[in-house]
């Protein structure tokens, strides 16, 4: 009997909790957090007690199998991969290279976010590459982007022991966030720090809060805007401050003229007197920390809820120094790094756009290809790939890691979709899904601890997570399947790579310079170790 302990990092949300994994006859029997993990030291959630028995649960896929006769059966590696190649050569030859698509989990191993963007935008020369960040991070992404230009929360866990309020909208995170709500709840105590929790619910959350703004749904812009209203009017900004490090307050005042506390109280049902006060908790604050969920992020409005968020931050100087900003958690384990390695429809790698002609000129020349293989217009979105199953604009799609049929919004569309297209690949590890049950192929992937790679948490530490035991059967990691179909479909020259650390010393180059720059991490560095940040 061999027992072994190996570190690894938790793949089921984005907080990226340290764990400990105890293996016995290349079983994992147990999984512990990690003591003095800056992130969780040794605390958990209810998650990562139940992870062994998914090493062993009904319905794992052990090797790749093809629909034949409206059934699908099991194939070797070889007819699987050369089938798929065929295929989308076909595809691609027919009705050209935005005729296939791509769409991924977000839990995916960065080094195959990164394989697959290069494939499909590279070698292919389509951008139709998306992923569930864009159900849940898309809209919080582009708050960043068009609040501060760049896609990635500036604070990190260490600021909840640095702030002196915490402002919590959208979700319930003493039930969601526990390991994180504790370390709230152990500063308030510490610190006597004060809680906003904006919510239309009584949650748990909000029965910790000092102010719990109870607005109706849908009204968080027009709160937001009555408190920068009242900041601004009873002296809270440093307007001389704020003028030179943003730009815009003139028009944020005329916005928010529209927006006084007796009004916004008539529209979101929350007391005038009471979001003055959190106004001025606000503005009394010396460090005010900002959390925000789903929500927010799932909403008609979202871009503009992350925007007059924002400006409370700014408005207040409430950036860039400790206990201060903004801190947005994903909700899946890797959906800063797909978004970092490109593997959205309007992202290349390294932070950089596919609009950007200086930006597709960097990225075809680091991958040495011709600048003009890049398309210089967005791919389709995941809703707009299904509508193009459905009218025949696209005819193949590779789903990774994920189960559309099941997540997606209007399933039975999405449903109808799916089953028109010419070729749906399926790669992932349990069989029957929603999905599967649709597929022209299946493919047999890797689970977490089967197979090394890297996660990105949402405080921008990079984790790596080794590989602890082998898959079952013929499963394989990811990377190699996503190799072996980008060679035999002829790209053996861009797909040279024989291990995933050979991946990742390829994709840190390209965010060489960049604001989200990796090129000083690596495997060694990262082995048996805290993640770097």
């Amino acid at each position: 009997m061999t027992v072994r302990w190996k570190k690894s990092t938790c793949p089921y949300c984005g907080v990226g909790c340290g764990l400990m994994i105890e293996t016995e006859n290349d079983k994992i029997i147990h999984v512990l957090g990690m003591k003095g993990h800056p992130v969780n030291n040794g605390d958990l959630c209810a998650l990562p007690a139940n992870y062994p028995q998914l090493f062993t649960a009904e319905g794992r896929l052990t090797q790749p199998m093809i629909r034949r006769d409206d059934k699908l059966l099991p194939v070797d590696w070889d007819e699987a991969v050369m089938h798929i190649a065929n295929g989308l050569n076909r595809i691609i030859k027919k009705h050209g290279p935005n005729a296939v698509a791509f769409y991924g989990g977000a839990a995916n191993l960065t080094e195959e976010y990164y394989l697959m963007n290069k494939l499909m935008k590279a070698a292919i020369g389509t951008n139709n590459v998306e992923c569930t960040a864009r159900l849940c991070m898309a809209s919080s992404s582009m708050g960043f982007l068009s609040t501060f230009g760049a896609d990635a929360p500036p604070t990190c866990y260490d600021d909840i022991e640095e702030a002196d309020l915490f402002f919590i909208a959208g979700n319930n995170m003493a039930v969601s966030l526990p390991v994180l709500f504790r370390r709230v709840c152990a500063a308030r105590v510490k610190n006597n720090t004060r809680i906003i929790v904006v919510d239309p619910r009584r949650s748990e959350t909000a029965s910790m809060a000092d102010i719990h703004l109870q607005i109706k749904p849908g009204t968080d812009v027009a709160l937001n805007n009555a408190l920068a209203y009242i900041l601004l009017k009873e002296g809270y900004v440093d307007e001389t401050n704020v003028e030179l490090y943003t730009t815009g307050l003139s028009n944020l005042k005329e916005v928010v003229a529209a927006y006084p506390p007796a009004r916004v109280a008539g529209i979101t049902g929350c007391a005038e007197n009471q979001i003055i006060e959190a106004a001025r908790i606000i503005g009394q604050a010396k460090a005010m920390l900002t959390f925000w969920f789903q929500g927010y992020n799932q909403s008609t409005q979202a871009v503009f809820k992350n925007n007059t968020l924002h400006n409370l931050s700014l408005l207040t100087n409430n950036y860039c120094r400790p206990g201060a900003g903004p801190l947005s958690i994903t909700g899946e384990a890797n959906t800063l790094g797909c978004r970092w390695v490109g593997a959205l429809s309007h992202l290349l790698p390294g932070m950089r756009m596919v609009s950007n002609p200086r930006h597709r000129q960097d990225v075809a020349k680091y991958w040495d290809m011709p600048a003009g293989k890049i398309q210089a217009t967005p791919g389709r979105s995941i809703l707009d790939i299904i509508h193009g199953l459905h009218i025949g604009e696209v005819r193949a799609l590779w789903v990774l890691a994920s189960n559309p049929a099941a997540s997606l919004p209007h399933t039975q569309w999405v449903e109808e979709g799916l089953s028109k297209a010419e070729l749906l690949i399926v790669q992932d590890i349990f069989h029957p899904t929603e999905t599967s049950m649709l597929a022209d192929v299946i493919l047999a992937g890797a689970q977490w601890c089967e197979k090394t790679g890297t996660f990105i948490s949402s405080e921008r530490r990079v984790e790596l997570v080794e590989k602890i035991i082998d898959p079952p059967g013929m499963a394989k990691s990811d990377c190699e399947i996503i190799c072996l179909v980008a060679r035999a479909m002829g790209f053996q020259k861009e797909f040279p790579y024989t291990s995933s650390d050979d991946i990742f010393e390829e994709l840190k180059g390209i965010t060489r310079g960049r604001i989200c720059d990796m090129s000083g991490v690596s495997y060694e560095r990262l082995r048996d170790k805290v993640g770097l940040q």
